[in-house]
């Protein structure tokens, strides 16, 4: 071989207890989620998750320091996902309406492969204020991702722009929820030309 070559070592697999730890976290994730979802979080203990899950509480807690942070676990899920998608928006300049009409349908298929996730953020955030400073942080560093956007402007215009796109982020996943999770009827192609109005309009802001 060349002098200089990379040699690609192997994907190291899991031991079988790494394996089981992951099995086990997943299985209180799924326990937390149903139950959440049926009794809402401040009815929700963790003691019952723990029986659910089929763990002990000392096992919950090797995992998940309390019960908030098992919530915004679930309800981020996906995140770095969605962030890239918010960097491919930003990579399209300034697109045409087809082009991000593509990029919804795309931000409305994550949506829904993690359906139950957005769904627990949705009713955990809503249920209780604590977890203000988390979504206004997970928001933000959406945002940021637009950076090749927002960097057109500068000071407070680019604040400003900042808060113009958290707060259709925001519209997206509200949108998606009331559309999937609470059965409101509305068409696909509606929802998609809606957003795709409102995101194409953004990306030709003018400066």
């Amino acid at each position: 071989m060349p002098p200089g070559t990379d040699i690609e070592e192997p994907a190291r697999r899991p031991t079988i207890h790494e394996r089981r730890r992951q099995e086990t976290r997943d299985g209180i994730v799924a326990a937390a989620s149903s139950l959440i979802l049926e009794r809402g979080f401040e009815n929700t203990t963790v003691e019952q998750i723990a029986e659910k899950a089929g763990v002990s509480r000392a096992a919950f807690y090797l995992h998940f320091s309390d019960k908030s942070q098992l919530s915004i676990a679930i309800g981020t899920e996906g995140q770095e996902e969605l962030r890239e998608l918010y960097r491919q928006l930003a990579g399209l300049g300034r697109p045409s309406r087809a082009e991000v009409e593509n990029w919804v349908r795309r931000l409305t298929d994550h949506f829904q492969r993690h359906r139950v996730g957005l769904e627990v953020g949705m009713k955990v955030s809503f249920a209780n204020a604590s977890f203000a400073q988390t979504d206004w942080t997970l928001l933000r560093e959406q945002a940021e991702c637009l950076g090749p956007h927002l960097d057109r402007w500068e000071g407070d215009a680019r604040e400003e722009a900042i808060t113009r796109v958290m707060l259709m982020q925001v519209n997206a996943a509200v949108t998606f929820f009331e559309w999937k999770v609470r059965g409101m009827p509305y068409r696909e192609a509606h929802v998609v030309r809606a957003l795709a109005e409102a995101w194409h309009s953004e990306l030709h802001h003018p400066d």
